[in-house]
């Protein structure tokens, strides 16, 4: 075996040798790699982040964390307490979508680094238990912006149809005397109040112009 004789840090362009390993420097899954613009004789470690994602996030978020030698991605999909509790313990790094971060949580997370919200909110983390343990906490503003539009749309539409009347006229077979007793109201023509004109507002604004 080939001793370490430095540890790294990393950043968007790659690893960067930061100088001696020193003996308070906490246990680490150790890679030993040699760059090419290292002396033959220096050898580089890559001390491993781990990234825990509570919830479900899209194939690709997955993909480009496996891409990452420096990454350990752990999951789950749940929201037992008790589980989080268990497994927030060594994360350095905290994706979450629905899952409550309380006090109890932070607390329990002796090495957590960040954490980003899968989302626009911030209900469900306790931000002052975060901020007191210097911890950043992120969103996503811009991911779901157009979804959320789409639905605010979607229900416009669903009301000035009576979709869900007429869905359940269907199934019941009474669709002929519902075509008749519901009366559906056009939205061509009329207009439209969008109180905040922010990222979803502003996207709801063409969809309703067509």
């Amino acid at each position: 075996s080939v001793p370490v004789s430095h540890r790294m840090s990393t950043n968007h362009r790659g690893w960067v040798p930061k100088g001696p390993i020193s003996p308070w420097c906490p246990p680490a899954e150790v890679l030993a790699v040699q760059l090419p613009h290292c002396p033959p004789t220096v050898t580089i470690t890559m001390l491993h982040t781990k990234l825990l994602v509570l919830g479900t996030v899209h194939a690709c978020g997955y993909d480009l964390a496996g891409s990452r030698d420096d990454l350990i991605v752990a999951t789950y999909d749940g929201h037992d307490q008790g589980e989080i509790l268990r497994r927030i313990g060594d994360a350095d790094a905290l994706v979450v979508r629905g899952a409550r971060i309380d006090r109890s949580v932070i607390g329990a997370a002796t090495q957590l680094r960040i954490i980003s919200r899968h989302g626009v909110g911030y209900d469900s983390i306790d931000i002052n238990a975060a901020a007191q343990r210097g911890i950043p906490v992120t969103i996503t503003p811009l991911a779901n912006s157009s979804s959320v539009a789409e639905h605010a749309m979607y229900l416009l539409l669903a009301l000035a149809k009576n979709a869900r009347g007429n869905d359940q006229a269907v199934r019941t077979g009474q669709f002929e005397s519902a075509r008749v007793s519901m009366k559906p109201v056009e939205l061509g023509g009329r207009t439209l109040l969008i109180i905040g004109f922010g990222r979803i507002g502003s996207r709801l604004a063409p969809m309703a112009q067509g």
